[in-house]
């Protein structure tokens, strides 16, 4: 038993020093700590700087589905026709909103045909909606669309879009399109 008692006092004795220095340095823990937590908050500053974190990659889906509206005639402002095309888009499906002339033309839409398969010209919302000038409109020009049966591309779009029925293409948005194996398990930890 002797060994083993010798054995407890000197690590008794080790213990007890230990304690003194830990003592003494959790004495200067304070300032130590409060410099820890300004490089963090710095670290959380730059990760917020474009390109260091991982891009988010979103692309809105068609629906699938041409929706009817009526372009009025001179009389609609550029938000008054977009809000019309978003209302209806949200009508005939909850949470879907009207693409923008600058998706449409750059097909930028996942699942958009190559060309207007409606029965009348397609429109979309600004910006970039606007056609020629013509004072006499509300917005102070015509709207952009594409013509039935014409490719939905720069090339084939109309700038003379005045008044009539007219389809929407409805998109549902995309938080992310990639899909990263193990991403998820990483932002939950």
């Amino acid at each position: 038993m002797k060994p083993r008692l010798e054995s407890a006092t000197n690590a008794e004795t080790m213990l007890r020093k230990q304690v003194k220095i830990l003592n003494k340095q959790c004495k200067d823990l304070g300032p130590t700590i409060s410099d820890l937590d300004n490089v963090r908050d710095a670290i959380r500053a730059l990760s917020e700087c474009p390109g260091l974190s991982r891009s988010k990659f979103s692309l809105p889906k068609w629906t699938g589905e041409w929706v009817r509206i009526t372009q009025k005639k001179k009389g609609q402002s550029d938000d008054e026709l977009d809000k019309l095309m978003n209302e209806a888009c949200d009508k005939a499906e909850e949470g879907t909103r009207a693409a923008e002339v600058g998706e449409i033309q750059e097909a930028t839409v996942l699942g958009i045909p190559r060309t207007n398969t409606g029965k009348v010209p397609l429109i979309g919302t600004c910006p970039n909606c606007e056609g020629k000038d013509d004072r006499d409109c509300s917005s102070g020009h015509l709207r952009k669309c594409w013509r039935t049966g014409k490719s939905l591309s720069l090339k084939d779009m109309s700038e003379d879009c005045l008044s009539g029925d007219r389809v929407v293409l409805c998109v549902k948005d995309n938080s992310d399109i990639r899909e990263i194996p193990g991403e998820e398990e990483e932002e939950e930890l």
